[in-house]
C-alpha cells in the first residue's frame, strides 16, 4: 500500500480566502502544501529563466533535455547559484508571495534563495547543492518552527521531483546529526548539504509528487524529504523561511532525534529589513 496523496497534500489557489493559522497549523502537524496562481510565484519564475539565458545563452527547457554527452558547464552553474543568492529582485519578489498569503513579515526571517541542478540518473552531481539523501533540514538548522519553500522552474514529475517520507514525520530516524558540520560543508567540495539518515526505508513509505510551473510545495523543515532521480534532468528554486511566533502560537514538531545543537539563526534575515534575528 502506497502512501495517500490526498490524506499528506492539499492545494491553495490565489482566488481563495487564506487564512495564515490555518496554514501554519497544517505545516506543523506534518501537512504538504501546493500554492498555484499567484502573480509573484510567476514573476518570479519568469525573472529566473530571464537570468538563466542571460548566463548560459539558451533557455532552462533546453539545458534539461541535452543528451548525457553534452556537458554542462558547473563553473557557470555555480557563477549562476550565487548570483541567484544575492538577488535582491528575486528576494523581493518572494516577500511579495509571502504578503500575498498573509504572512507576518516583520516577523518573517528568510535564508537565501538557492538554485538547485539535479542531474539524471546517470550523470555526475555538479554545483554548489547536489542531490540530497533523506534528510529533515531542522538537523541543520536546529530551528524546529523552520518552513520549506521549494519551487521548480519546469514541469516535474514523480521521476525527478522531491520526495517525502511522510509516515516518518513523528517517528525518530537514525541520522548523522551529531557528526555533521556546517563549517566542513563549506571547505569540502563532496561534504553534504545537510546530516542525512542512512537508515533503510521501504518503497511503500516514499510520497513523490508531480508539480507543474507555477505550483510552489511548502512543507515543515522537519519532513524527512530528498531529491528524486530519474531519468531526466531537473532546476528548482528552494528557500527556507521561521517566524519568530511561531514556536509559542503552534504546536511545534519536537526535536525527537536530532543530535546537533547548534541553532543557525545567522543564515536568516528578516523579509522586512534585511536584520538579523536577535535572541
Amino acid at each position: 500500500m502506497h502512501i495517500n496523496i490526498k490524506k499528506n497534500v492539499e492545494h491553495f489557489f490565489s482566488n481563495e480566502l487564506i487564512r495564515n493559522k490555518d496554514i501554519k497549523k497544517k505545516i506543523f502537524n506534518g501537512k504538504i502544501l501546493i500554492f498555484e496562481g499567484f502573480i509573484s510565484l510567476n514573476n518570479i519564475l519568469s525573472l529566473t529563466k530571464d537570468y538563466f539565458h542571460e548566463f548560459f545563452g539558451e533557455s532552462i527547457d533546453n539545458v534539461i533535455k541535452k543528451k548525457n554527452n553534452e556537458e554542462i558547464n558547473e563553473k557557470l552553474i555555480k557563477k549562476f547559484q550565487n548570483f541567484i543568492k544575492d538577488s535582491s529582485k528575486i528576494r523581493n519578489l518572494f516577500r511579495r508571495f509571502m504578503k500575498e498569503i498573509n504572512f507576518d513579515i516583520k516577523d518573517t526571517y528568510a535564508d537565501k534563495i538557492t538554485f538547485r541542478y539535479s542531474p539524471n540518473k546517470d550523470e555526475k552531481s555538479i554545483g554548489l547543492l547536489k542531490p540530497a539523501p533523506p534528510h529533515r533540514d531542522t538537523w541543520a538548522s536546529c530551528i524546529q518552527n523552520q518552513i520549506n519553500w521549494w519551487l521548480p522552474l519546469h514541469n516535474v514529475t514523480k521521476e525527478n521531483s522531491i520526495f517525502f517520507l511522510p509516515d516518518y514525520f513523528s517517528i525518530k530516524v537514525l541520522n548523522n546529526s551529531s557528526q555533521w558540520s556546517f563549517n566542513e560543508f563549506k571547505k569540502k567540495k563532496k561534504y553534504p548539504s545537510s546530516p542525512y539518515s542512512n537508515q533503510e526505508f521501504k518503497n511503500k513509505d516514499f510520497l513523490k509528487i508531480n508539480l507543474k510551473v507555477g505550483q510552489i510545495l511548502c512543507f515543515s523543515g522537519h519532513h524527512i524529504h530528498g531529491s528524486q532521480i530519474g531519468k531526466k534532468r531537473r532546476v528548482n528554486l528552494e528557500t527556507r523561511i521561521f517566524c519568530s511566533k511561531d514556536n509559542v502560537t503552534y504546536k511545534i514538531p519536537p526535536a525527537s532525534d536530532n543530535l546537533n545543537k547548534q541553532m543557525k539563526f545567522n543564515w536568516f534575515k528578516s523579509l522586512h529589513d534585511d536584520s538579523k534575528f536577535k535572541f
